[in-house]
């Protein structure tokens, strides 16, 4: 390469100084393929993957820290911000990976991507305590009601996953909140059928929920939303041992939206729910 400019070897150069142990010197190469064409980002962070690990404290892990950490010191980019959050996320730090995706946020003022992916990314790991904050983070900075509606469900996921019994009074009351807030029509149709469940499944107020979601399935829907609501509606027949009536449902989905994945989810609880009723040779 310095005998002939336009030969570029970054990539072949930056895996043998992987090879070779230099590890400081591959992610600095590395970084600089990143910087001159973003292109090469996601095959660096594929070979990074190679050296990083969930451990804080393994050799490549504080390397890779440290040499971000200075480039950002050095020239503030948002490229730096977004790999230390990676970084972080592999390491299972999700607080350090918020504190970085905040400062992206702030500085590209586009939108609230990165913080809601790193909520479910928390909340799936079971970190609930920061998928809260991160999601709570997620509502304050809205830009829009239905963004702000959207991030409240998902608040209220990691509510659901967290609620001890003394607390399902005040779950109810927040839920309640919510519709009084933002109605109970099918703008929130994803945020009832979570109520719902929660009021069947946990709470074993199957009667109350079915009502509810018999309500909301009369609304003008599109076919999608209409079958996610009687998929829920269903269940919960199913569970309160109501077995012809959830059958029913499961097979209006299978007619509504056929050849689709939520007709075959459907046509394979026709098949459960016919086995729980007793029906063994159909299912």
């Amino acid at each position: 390469m310095r005998q002939d400019p336009t030969k570029d070897f970054n990539v072949p150069l930056a895996r043998i100084y992987g090879e070779q142990g230099k590890l400081e010197k591959m992610f600095h190469t590395y970084l600089n393929l990143i910087q001159a064409n973003p292109s090469y980002r996601s095959i660096s962070q594929r070979n990074f993957s190679l050296y990083v690990n969930e451990d804080p404290t393994n050799e490549a892990n504080v390397i890779l820290r440290k040499t971000l950490l200075k480039r950002l010191q050095e020239k503030p980019d948002i490229l730096y911000n977004e790999l230390l959050s990676w970084l972080f996320i592999q390491q299972k730090q999700y607080k350090k990976a918020f504190v970085q995706e905040k400062a992206i946020y702030k500085r590209s003022e586009e939108d609230l991507i990165g913080i809601i992916d790193l909520g479910f990314i928390a909340m799936n790991d079971e970190d609930f305590e920061n998928a809260y904050d991160i999601f709570t983070y997620a509502i304050e900075n809205s830009p829009t009601p239905e963004e702000k509606l959207r991030n409240h469900q998902y608040l209220m996921k990691v509510r659901l996953q967290t609620a001890s019994e003394k607390e399902y009074d005040a779950i109810v009351a927040e839920f309640q909140r919510l519709f009084d807030t933002y109605g109970s029509g099918k703008q929130t149709y994803l945020l009832q059928i979570d109520y719902n469940h929660f009021l069947a499944f946990t709470m074993g107020n199957t009667t109350e929920a079915i009502e509810n979601l018999k309500t909301l399935a009369k609304y003008n829907m599109t076919s999608y939303q209409e079958a996610r609501v009687k998929m829920e509606l269903a269940d919960i027949l199913v569970y309160d041992e109501k077995f012809n009536q959830a059958l029913i449902y499961y097979s209006q989905i299978q007619n509504k939206i056929k050849n689709s994945v939520i007709s075959q989810e459907a046509r394979f609880k026709v098949a459960k729910a016919s086995y729980y009723k007793g029906d063994f040779k159909w299912a």
